[in-house]
């Protein structure tokens, strides 16, 4: 991580208002590839995440986020990113 720049980033274990939107999603996920494998699909389980990923993130729109699709969503809601310089090991500003 260090050679790249990238900073980790965690969050609480089994916290719900936290992370609920991950587990949602893996959960999700879990299930496409679930249904694909029961359905025959002769793939392998990196084609059926992809398909799986694929379908949830750019092909399906969802009700609750107003028919549009997750990656609509996402965009709409971003950001610049803050300066990764800034930041330190063990989160603190310099």
């Amino acid at each position: 991580m260090d050679r790249y720049g990238v900073i980790g980033l965690t969050s609480p274990p089994r916290y719900p208002p936290f992370n609920g939107k991950k587990e949602r999603s893996i959960r999700d996920i879990k299930s496409y590839e679930r249904a694909q494998r029961r359905h025959c699909h002769r793939t392998t389980l990196a084609e059926r995440l992809a398909e799986a990923i694929q379908d949830l993130n750019e092909d399906r729109p969802r009700p609750v986020l107003g028919g549009r699709i997750a990656r609509e969503v996402f965009l709409a809601r971003c950001d610049k990113l803050p300066d990764r310089t800034i930041f330190q090991k063990g989160g603190e500003r310099s």
